[in-house]
């Protein structure tokens, strides 16, 4: 797996990473052992990047990683994101609350060390008010916690490219130049590409920052392997969201079975496809698959050696502009 720079940083990430959200809750029951398979093979077809947050399972994703972190002989080549920003509350499960003050940022990276026993590589906030005094005072305390070495770069996940452009000021303002954002974090994939429409993108490359696309499967819709509501367990958040209902599943398939015929002659996945689409699509994105089966991690990484023809993407991106999906992403 080919390696590059982490956007305004020294880290060298693989160009493909790791979505751990779905080993420990959202997509079904947690199958821990199975998880740690899945770890180890990841590292085993050289991919160092792993993404996960303090609010996946309440923590518990985060104590999953670094069980696989305690076996790792080269701590240092494993690169290791996580997120604070979204509050959850064990007795109300579905109730969230965006904290972005610097006191809660500071004790939530503490509490996320602990559990990793370990440095933070990559700290994100997951969420982001949109209010430039709580961003200031946010990125004042990224600041000082990469000056105390508790994290090496700082990301936003969810955010617009007017409040990018903020908080990357704010932090080299800090860092008294030495360091902007390093990671933005959106969705992003062939059904969903608001980023490419509202800057987001375009302002990511201009000031250097890594674009790191989660769902670029998106959530699987892109691997046709969910024609139905029936095809999820009944645990799986997929079936509360509006891309998932039984008549915008329908409609957006649709895309999917056109797809899969162009990656039948690519001798490839729907999903490989998807993904080799958007490497091409640009330089500085670095997509994050999540998955809980060795057989997708697999087919995941493959993706990474398919050199996608120009006529191939440019047909992909024409069938994409062309196609109306049904359903907002939440």
């Amino acid at each position: 797996m080919r390696k590059i720079l982490l956007g305004n940083s020294d880290i060298q990430v693989s160009t493909q990473g790791l979505g751990c959200m779905g080993m420990s809750e959202f997509y079904g029951e947690a199958e821990p052992l199975n998880a740690y398979q899945v770890l180890k093979e990841a590292i085993s077809l050289g991919v160092n990047f792993f993404d996960t947050a303090d609010m996946y399972a309440y923590g518990e994703n985060e104590r999953l990683l670094s069980e696989i972190l305690s076996q790792h002989p080269a701590r240092e080549e494993l690169i290791i994101a996580t997120k604070c920003g979204i509050v959850r509350d064990k007795s109300q499960p579905t109730a969230r609350h965006i904290d972005n003050s610097p006191e809660y940022i500071k004790a939530s990276c503490d509490r996320s060390t602990l559990r990793l026993n370990t440095h933070i590589d990559l700290y994100y906030l997951h969420r982001v008010k949109d209010d430039k005094q709580s961003i200031k005072l946010a990125m004042q305390a990224m600041a000082e916690l990469l000056s105390e070495g508790k994290i090496r770069a700082v990301g936003l996940s969810e955010v617009s490219a007017d409040n990018i452009l903020f908080a990357h000021d704010c932090l080299l303002t800090y860092t008294q130049g030495r360091q902007g954002l390093s990671a933005i974090q959106t969705e992003y994939s062939l059904l969903s590409r608001d980023v490419e429409r509202n800057g987001v993108l375009d302002t990511c490359q201009q000031l250097g920052i890594s674009f790191v696309a989660y769902s670029p499967i998106c959530r699987g819709l892109l691997s046709g392997a969910i024609q139905s509501k029936d095809d999820l367990v009944v645990t799986d958040f997929r079936q509360n969201l509006p891309r998932f209902n039984q008549e915008n599943l329908a409609h957006n398939n649709q895309f999917t079975q056109a797809l899969a015929q162009l990656a039948q002659a690519n001798n490839c996945t729907a999903a490989q496809l998807s993904l080799a689409w958007l490497s091409k699509h640009r330089t500085n994105v670095i997509s994050i698959p999540g998955t809980k089966r060795i057989e997708y991690l697999r087919e995941n990484v493959a993706a990474a050696a398919i050199s996608l023809s120009q006529s191939d993407y440019q047909h992909l991106t024409e069938l994409s502009d062309a196609f109306i999906v049904k359903g907002e992403r939440y």
